[in-house]
């Protein structure tokens, strides 16, 4: 599969150790999710089994204390990862990363409860909110600014803008994979929940069809990512929040260029959407309209607002306060 080529694409001018753990921990990312997410022999671990050991191996990692599961490669392995990222990362750079692995924890006990039940997210929203933090790439992109070698200001990565960024990368990935992962589990009887899927349920149409949609949709975040992305990085943005929104643009990128070339997503899809012709987008090409969706439809409202308004980047003048 070559996972460090796709941490190379995101970051491709990593700094020593940061970007070395940056791409070790991709590697532990896709072990973990094939061997205990996506097969389905694993489906059937109790929920409450499940959600007990993922504290105690997020309980690891954020303490390097090994005793909680102390004869788990897994552990050992995501152990080695946080302890080389705690010590070439800020303390700040290091919660941050380590918050978003709690949250992607978080998302698979969800994810496993629902399953278990039979209560597949059937609605397209639930699916979004679930595809915000099940695949991991919030604490991968927690992780740029340690790859890049710089610190991120939180002053610039606690925007409405930026937030909003972070999270189209996120589900521009999400979705991607979604879309060149479906011949795979379908044929491997994975029990994960797939976007096709779900677009095929709620909208009782054939694979086809859901394929089309599912382009669609990821076409009109992608167009609405550009454009916040070109209004965010200005010629008055300081140097780190210029790295870093190249950086979200990278990653959607080098997931591409990855899912391309990998052998983890061979099969038929991928050979339509690398041979055949796209799939028609009947939305118009000068715009990004927003969908109507509780879960996304903010990165359409919510930085429009905070730019109207008279929040805009700290001034560099050292002028003294007026009344």
């Amino acid at each position: 599969m070559r996972p460090g080529a796709l941490a190379a694409g995101v970051v491709p001018h990593g700094k020593g150790e940061g970007f070395a753990a940056f791409a070790d921990y991709h590697t532990w990312l896709f072990a973990f999710d094939d061997e205990y997410c996506d097969e389905a022999e694993n489906a059937d671990v109790d929920v409450t089994e499940w959600a007990a050991f993922l504290a105690r191996l997020h309980r690891v990692a954020e303490t390097g204390d090994i005793g909680l599961l102390p004869d788990n490669t897994y552990a050992w392995a995501l152990r080695d990862v946080a302890s080389r990222i705690s010590a070439c990362a800020t303390p700040t750079q290091f919660c941050d990363w380590a918050d978003a692995v709690r949250s992607y924890f978080a998302a698979l006990v969800w994810e496993r409860s629902r399953r278990r039940i039979g209560e597949k997210p059937q609605r397209l929203d639930d699916y979004l909110l679930l595809r915000l933090r099940n695949g991991a790439m919030q604490s991968s992109i927690a992780l740029l600014d340690v790859a890049g070698g710089y610190v991120m200001p939180r002053e610039s990565r606690d925007t409405p803008e930026v937030r909003a960024l972070v999270e189209m990368c996120a589900v521009l990935v999400s979705l991607d994979n979604d879309i060149f992962s479906h011949h795979k589990e379908s044929q491997h009887g994975s029990a994960e929940v797939n976007l096709l899927d779900v677009l095929a349920a709620e909208r009782q149409a054939t694979t086809a069809e859901a394929l089309q949609e599912a382009v669609v949709l990821r076409n009109t975040v992608m167009r609405r990512f550009v454009e916040l992305s070109e209004r965010t990085v200005t010629p008055e943005a300081g140097v780190e929040l210029r790295r870093f929104v190249g950086s979200l643009g990278r990653w959607v990128r080098a997931n591409l260029d990855f899912s391309l070339v990998t052998t983890r997503y061979a099969g038929p899809v991928r050979e339509r959407l690398v041979l055949g012709p796209s799939a028609p987008d009947p939305r118009p090409a000068g715009g990004a309209s927003a969908p109507d969706s509780a879960v996304i439809g903010w990165w359409w409202r919510t930085p429009d607002a905070a730019w109207a308004g008279e929040r805009r980047q700290p001034s560099r003048r050292a002028d003294p306060p007026t009344r």
